[in-house]
């Protein structure tokens, strides 16, 4: 019982000592990298704004206009608004992504932390 309970009070005082330390992702990133991130993010964001809205126009102008039940010709119409509504709905959040990491880099450099 004596070792068992001496053998606890090691795993729980030695526990503290191996731990990792816990930084900040201020402390791990430089600002340059921030402000990396953010043009990519931001340049992926753009393309996938671009290619979406493109899909889109190609989509409706091959949308055919008829008076019948059979909605058959107009299947590959309804793919590409479908698809490039995901695509402009998905570079959003990019945008959104792109724009805290440029306001994190800017509050980093402003402190000169580097």
């Amino acid at each position: 019982m004596k070792g068992l309970l001496i053998f606890i009070l090691l795993i729980c005082t030695a526990k503290p000592v191996y731990c990792q330390k816990i930084t900040t992702p201020y402390d791990t990133v430089q600002y340059e990298q921030l402000f990396v991130k953010s043009k990519n993010n931001k340049t992926g964001a753009t393309l996938l704004l671009v290619a979406g809205a493109g899909l889109c126009v190609l989509g409706a102008s091959t949308f055919e206009i008829h008076f019948s039940n059979d909605d058959s010709r107009n299947t590959a119409s309804y793919i590409l608004v479908g698809t490039s509504t995901a695509m402009v709905l998905t570079s959003i959040p990019l945008f959104s992504r792109a724009g805290k990491l440029r306001r994190k880099a800017l509050k980093l450099q402003k402190t000169g932390a580097n």
